[in-house]
């Protein structure tokens, strides 16, 4: 099943890349033109043996195929646009692009334009993808020049795609926000007879109404239960050591990741990741 979205933004757009995966964009120029993105899923039905009637769809894959023009043809776009990577060769000092790598290179992306009249501002994520190799590069004199590339997004898949900054809390706890029970140590964090104590990052570009699969690990349990909440939507409690795995909605509330302790906790939690559930998101505010 394919689904193509034209002109989902029109005009003057900003773009903003992050080789990281969402977490911290970097402007890299704007786009000029409509941006279109192509979605497409492949399902597989499964037949239940009990019922003959009842046909479920099993979703094998997802991808979105984005086209824009990037509104300036520099070096750097160049390397956006093919998926060049810059590197010091070894023994030589010599910098420069290398050979191209298509698929390999993931990065993130964030579109956002701002509607003429309105003044909605739209963002547009898409936290998986690489370039497709098809790059356009028209000349005309005495026209302005843009690029057009071709890049494909895919849902992310591993946790190297987390959103959360410092999640195996090495040397420290920076980026988080430690309240009374908690506490920074031996690289991790710890709560000890905690009650409604919480550790808070702020996720930057979380989308309210998508999901996301957070992964975290409790070791030395002793007692009490632990929720995490994303945007303020509550996931599972957790009460017992062990690693877990739950997808959450992200809520409007805010754009907070917060485990809030309870019943007196007493154990350490590590090993925090954030992966973005869907391959293009998207907001309107």
């Amino acid at each position: 099943m394919a689904v193509t979205i034209a002109n989902i933004v029109s005009g003057i757009s900003g773009l903003a890349i992050d080789p990281a995966g969402g977490r911290a964009f970097v402007d890299v120029g704007s786009l000029q033109g409509p941006v279109t993105i192509e979605y497409a899923s492949e399902q597989e039905k499964v037949d239940i043996e009990q019922d003959p009637v009842i046909v479920k769809h099993l979703l094998k894959m997802e991808t979105a195929t984005l086209k824009a023009n990037l509104a300036e043809v520099t070096y750097a776009n160049f390397k956006n646009a093919y998926g060049y990577v810059d590197t010091t060769i070894a023994n030589t000092g010599i910098v420069g692009p290398v050979v191209p790598v298509f698929a390999p290179q993931r990065f993130s992306a964030k579109i956002t334009t701002t509607a003429p009249g309105a003044l909605t501002t739209r963002t547009i994520i898409l936290p998986c993808l690489h370039s497709t190799g098809s790059v356009g590069t028209p000349f005309s004199k005495g026209v302005i020049q843009l690029l057009p590339v071709e890049w494909q997004a895919v849902r992310p898949h591993n946790l190297g795609s987390t959103w959360v900054l410092n999640g195996t809390f090495t040397g420290n706890a920076d980026n988080w926000t430690l309240t009374g029970g908690w506490a920074y140590g031996a690289n991790a964090i710890s709560a000890v007879n905690s009650t409604a104590e919480t550790a808070t990052q702020s996720i930057t570009n979380l989308l309210a109404g998508f999901s996301y699969t957070l992964v975290f690990t409790i070791t030395a349990y002793t007692d009490g239960n632990v929720t995490p909440s994303l945007g303020g939507t509550n996931g599972t409690a957790r009460s017992a050591a062990g690693t877990y795995s739950q997808s959450i909605v992200a809520g409007a509330g805010n754009t907070n990741l917060v485990f809030t302790t309870a019943a007196a906790a007493d154990f350490t939690i590590d090993n925090v990741y954030l992966i973005p559930d869907f391959v293009v998101g998207f907001q309107d505010a």
